[in-house]
C-alpha cells in the first residue's frame, strides 16, 4: 500500500522486459481503461459538493456550469456503459 514510486516504476520496468511493447501497450491500456471507469466516483461527488451553497457558500457552480458539468459527467458515465457492454460481448 505505501509502495514508493520507484517500487511501482520497478514492476511496470519488469512487464517491459518480459513481454516487450506488446506487453507495454497492454499494460498503458488496461491502465486507461481502469482509469476511465473510475473517474465517474470521482466525478459526480465533485460536481454536487461545488453545487452545494451550503458547503460552498459564495464559492459554489452556477447553475449553468452545474448543468454542463452534469451533461459531461453523463456522457462519460454513458460512454463507460458502452465500453462495459462491449467488452462483454
Amino acid at each position: 500500500m505505501g509502495e514508493t514510486h520507484s517500487g511501482q516504476a520497478g514492476r511496470s520496468l519488469d512487464i517491459a522486459s518480459l513481454y516487450g511493447d506488446r506487453g507495454v501497450d497492454s499494460l498503458l491500456i488496461a491502465s486507461q481503461i481502469v482509469l476511465g471507469l473510475q473517474l465517474p466516483f470521482a466525478l459526480v461527488p465533485l460536481i454536487r459538493f461545488n453545487a452545494d451553497r451550503t458547503k460552498m457558500g459564495r464559492y459554489a457552480n452556477v447553475r449553468w456550469l452545474n448543468v454542463l458539468a452534469s451533461i459531461v459527467a453523463g456522457m462519460i458515465i454513458a460512454f463507460d456503459l458502452r465500453l462495459i457492454a462491449v467488452a462483454l460481448q
